[in-house]
């Protein structure tokens, strides 16, 4: 009788083990992909829609990664990209942005619920604003790029070299959107305040520390960040940006810093985005604290979104949950998806944009609706 109750206790924590895994619960994974299908689809995208080039990675557990690109590294068409060429993502910087700051929750140097005065004494309008408030885009604080002195600068040189705190100095100049927790607006100001923090927990600059506990660790070997301005090699090797035609690759860095600053291919970001959702950057704790969500209406973002901690989570009818990110710089697109249901990673980037169509990779929009249809139910 004793060996029987051992067998069962031990059933049930196998089973609670498996219930629990990070994004494993029900999966359906018997996705086929067909790499050249893939290839097609992008190509005859990037054509329809006049683009230079795009990448795009598929991940299932059952077929690992596959990645698939088209086009040219400039609007010369002469040089083509491979899986290793690199895309400014924008956005989706701002994971790993959270991430960090997350870690550091994890080993109790900081909690969410901390406030920012105790950084920031000069901003006494702010004193009360909370780290998750921060992460989760509640916290009120104006968004610097809508600042018009911001705008004036960076129109007539784009190449100017920003800090962080200048332009959060830019953005407390002006009225808060709403009382801290009150309401929800997107503002880069948020990240960098919460890269100086980070910066300030750990003694080393965001550079550093992403490049020691995340593009090392994950082997993201095509994922940088950059401060400023591109060196000799890497200028060769990426993607060039363009905004209707015009080359915007030599544009500095520093207006985004850590609110979207990478460069990355859709291999990596893939990549990156199962190791979040498998848990392996932030124990459980700070993983479910990451996936908490606040409803918000921001359109063109899809109807019925939430925000997490630099995630978007939408739920779907066909597909049903689906967390994603779009990023967007002035000539340049990336999104990914994660549908827990088929354990399906999507990541994508793209670097021309036409007229002001910033939204063309959401995850309700054309490229994703089509590639999930070839995916999930062309099969």
């Amino acid at each position: 009788m004793l060996k029987k109750s051992k067998q069962l206790y031990l059933i049930v924590i196998m089973v609670t083990t498996i219930l629990f895994l990070p994004g494993r619960l029900c999966a359906q994974t018997n996705i086929k992909i067909n790499k050249e299908q893939l290839s097609t689809f992008i190509n005859k995208w990037r054509v329809k829609n006049n683009m230079t080039a795009i990448s795009l990675t598929v991940y299932t557990p059952a077929n690992g990664y596959t990645t698939v690109y088209s086009g040219f590294k400039t609007i010369k068409l002469i040089s083509k990209i491979d899986k290793n060429t690199p895309f400014q993502i924008g956005s989706i910087t701002k994971t790993f942005t959270s991430m960090a700051i997350l870690q550091q929750v994890a080993k109790g140097k900081i909690q969410l619920t901390n406030k920012i005065g105790r950084w920031f004494p000069q901003f006494p309008r702010w004193k009360n604003i909370t780290i998750q408030q921060l992460l989760n885009m509640t916290s009120g604080i104006y968004r610097y790029m809508e600042v018009k002195a911001f705008s004036k600068k960076h129109s007539a040189n784009p190449e100017y070299q920003w800090s962080s705190m200048r332009l959060i100095r830019l953005a407390y100049k002006n009225n808060d959107y709403f009382e801290s927790g009150k309401g929800w607006h997107y503002s880069n100001t948020n990240y960098l305040i919460l890269g100086l923090i980070l910066e300030n927990l750990t003694g080393e600059s965001s550079k550093n520390y992403f490049k020691r506990y995340f593009f090392d660790k994950f082997k993201l070997k095509n994922t940088w960040y950059i401060t400023h301005r591109y060196d000799s090699l890497l200028l060769k090797n990426i993607a060039h940006g363009y905004h209707n035609n015009q080359d915007i690759t030599n544009y500095s860095m520093s207006s985004f810093g850590v609110a979207g600053a990478m460069l990355s291919t859709s291999n990596d970001i893939a990549h990156w985005v199962n190791a979040i959702f498998m848990g392996k950057v932030v124990p459980r704790g700070q993983l479910r604290a990451f996936k908490t969500t606040i409803a918000f209406s921001a359109p063109p973002k899809p109807k019925g979104s939430c925000y997490g901690l630099a995630a978007y989570y939408s739920h779907s009818s066909k597909y049903g949950d689906i967390w994603w990110y779009s990023g967007a710089t002035d000539g340049y697109l990336s999104l990914f998806m994660f549908l827990p249901k088929y354990q399906l990673i999507i990541a994508a980037t793209i670097n021309h944009i036409n007229g002001e169509n910033y939204w063309m990779l959401m995850p309700t929009n054309d490229f994703a609706n089509q590639l999930l249809k070839k995916l999930l139910v062309e099969q």
